[in-house]
């Protein structure tokens, strides 16, 4: 039985070395927090702007990460909402993350046109498959049912630490998960991330210490910013 702390990410993707956690680059700025085991301290803060909302202070090498593929996705017209703990550093949460975990239109074609712009950037699947088979829903559902798939991962060959993870079956359904979404200035591009409400449902169903840990990071920096 595949747990959800597998992921299908694969031994490759699993065992990074510390060497190369501890040499991932941080751009010169305010130190948030010390590093621990294996982990580089979070760098640099940087003021987001949230549509119809204040401004959020986010660890800017986050942002400056993983911005080439949100704003390839974006330009192709890809229809994503970016959860996990991506999502929670944007919305001004401090803490480490390590992938890029999205929710896309699994509808029409927005799978092809998903795979195609992340394969178009380098990325190639963690799984021995052909990237382009996830945009099948009947071979996407086989995966769900017969290898209790939950993301489907690919990394850059080139650096391991850029890995995006896409959901093979969204937690939510999508036109909500969207409609309740909050648009994020990114700079270069924009994003829409899930609301903090719908992170805490999700984060709450998974379970895991690190979700948990975030459910009450989430709910009190919710809590701080309805005092402002």
């Amino acid at each position: 039985m595949v747990t959800k702390c597998d992921r299908h990410r694969g031994p490759e993707a699993a065992q990074k070395p510390k060497e190369m956690l501890e040499n991932r680059r941080c751009v010169p700025g305010l130190q948030l927090g010390q590093p621990g085991p294996g982990k580089p301290a979070l760098c640099s803060e940087l003021h987001l702007g949230h549509t119809g909302g204040p401004s959020k202070v986010v660890n800017l090498s986050t942002v400056l990460f993983f911005e080439p593929v949100l704003g390839a996705l974006a330009t192709a017209g890809v229809r994503f909402v970016v959860v996990g703990g991506v999502a929670v550093v944007l919305h001004g949460v401090l803490r480490f993350t390590a992938d890029l975990d999205l929710c896309i239109d699994l509808t029409a074609d927005q799978p092809m046109l998903a795979m195609k712009t992340l394969t178009d950037l380098g990325m190639s699947p963690v799984l021995p498959v052909d990237g382009l088979e996830f945009a099948d829903p009947e071979v996407r559902a086989t995966w769900v049912r017969e290898r209790n798939l939950m993301v489907f991962s690919l990394i850059d060959p080139s650096d391991p630490f850029r890995q995006v993870d896409l959901f093979a079956e969204n937690p939510m359904p999508f036109e909500e998960l969207w409609d309740r979404s909050v648009v994020v200035d990114l700079g270069h591009t924009t994003a829409r991330v899930a609301s903090i409400e719908d992170l805490i449902a999700m984060k709450t169903l998974a379970g895991r210490p690190q979700d948990l840990a975030d459910v009450e990071a989430l709910t009190q920096h919710r809590r701080d910013s309805s005092l402002e």
